[in-house]
């Protein structure tokens, strides 16, 4: 393969690969971005991945000789560097042969296997200056994966994303929690996204309909909310005999990311939010700044926050083992006795609209507030009032 491209454009997709290529992968072979040439002969492909992830992107070429490379990591250092506009990278298969890994197919255990192959080095060219780089075959890069199931456009997913994501599970001993449930509803896309403490629900206009509820985990979902901006189109591969099978793929601004899913089936959370309850509504710059002025001292205790009206207004409350700090809020309309916490609070607080309305049962019963088309839902702390 021989092509030359402008530098900046193949430095720009590149720079988002890295969020899938690692360069300490067990295998070594991860460690390189593959280089395709298109039909067309006017586009290159690079694709990066992680075994779990596949993620890849075009850029604009001029192809003198069709094929594929395997390009390094440390390629970004010799882009970064050169002031060229202009870049000509190809392979050239060595006479010398070396031991090389070869990974399991799919659906085989894992057990270590190794073949003899020619070696392989690349060249990157520009403004005279030749960077020669060790590589590898490129027919030794795992196959790329694309989920096969019907298109689903989902119009702004990115915004509704973050309206939920930040109610996932961090932690990997919880993977059914790790992350966002999508649920096909008439005209559009169900997400949904819990950690046993708050909840968060919210609906995306979608064209098209999936086949049954997906989860996405965590460490997909931020790629999404970094890389596909607009419109994106999804597509899930039906549920196969082997659990560890089942991919997705996401579609946008040029950029192609496939990854497997969560298997298993996500709470009912449907049954988890309170239709009934006493509002209370307040303006929200005024609850945040109180809020967070209690919260400097709750963050030094538990970190609970007391909500509760008086004839006077709003008092929130946040105390330690021997600090209390007050702040009363007016105006306010309705009535509320309930105690959460700080994190949590903020985090819905910081996704609201100018008037904060939360719904309450008992002191002892979730919250649930509604703001910008989402359902936020968040557990009570105990506390002796």
């Amino acid at each position: 393969m021989k092509v030359t491209t402008a530098r900046r454009d193949l430095l720009e997709l590149l720079g988002k690969l890295q969020a899938v290529a690692n360069s300490r992968h067990l295998l070594p072979i991860l460690s390189h971005y593959l280089i395709e040439t298109d039909n067309n002969g006017k586009e290159v492909k690079a694709t990066a991945s992680n075994l779990e992830v596949f993620l890849s992107g075009k850029c604009k070429a001029k192809v003198a000789e069709k094929g594929a490379i395997l390009m390094p990591l440390s390629v970004m250092d010799f882009l970064k560097a050169s002031k060229a506009e202009q870049v000509t990278l190809y392979g050239i298969r060595t006479g010398k042969k070396v031991r090389v890994y070869e990974p399991p197919k799919e659906g085989e255990a894992e057990n270590p296997k190794y073949r003899m192959a020619y070696s392989w080095s690349v060249k990157v060219e520009a403004n005279g200056v030749t960077n020669t780089l060790p590589s590898e075959n490129p027919k030794d890069f795992p196959p790329v994966r694309i989920a096969s199931g019907k298109k689903v456009g989902i119009a702004n997913l990115v915004n509704s994303l973050r309206q939920v994501s930040h109610a996932m599970a961090t932690e990997d001993t919880r993977p059914l929690l790790a992350c966002v449930c999508f649920t096909s509803k008439k005209g559009s896309v169900e997400l949904a996204a819990a950690d046993g403490f708050r909840l968060a629900v919210t609906n995306a206009s979608a064209k098209g309909k999936l086949a049954e509820q997906v989860l996405i985990p965590l460490r997909i979902i931020k790629l999404i909310e970094k890389l596909c901006p607009g419109k994106v189109t999804m597509q899930v591969s039906p549920k196969p005999k082997s659990p560890e099978s089942q991919w997705a793929t996401f579609e946008s601004n040029g950029l192609v990311l496939t990854a497997l899913v969560t298997q298993g089936t996500f709470p009912n959370y449907a049954q988890l939010i309170p239709k009934k309850g006493h509002y209370l509504a307040v303006a929200t710059k005024d609850i945040q700044e109180a809020v967070m002025m209690a919260g400097v001292t709750a963050n030094k205790g538990s970190g609970v926050i007391r909500l509760q009206t008086g004839k006077k207004g709003l008092l929130v409350s946040g105390r330690s083992e021997n600090e209390v700090t007050d702040s009363l809020v007016l105006p306010v309309q309705g009535k509320i006795k309930a105690a959460f916490h700080y994190k949590y609070l903020m985090d819905i607080l910081n996704r609201v609209g100018e008037k904060f309305t939360i719904r309450t049962t008992t002191p002892s019963a979730p919250g649930v507030v509604k703001a910008n088309g989402t359902t936020h839902v968040v557990m009570p702390m105990t506390v002796q009032w």
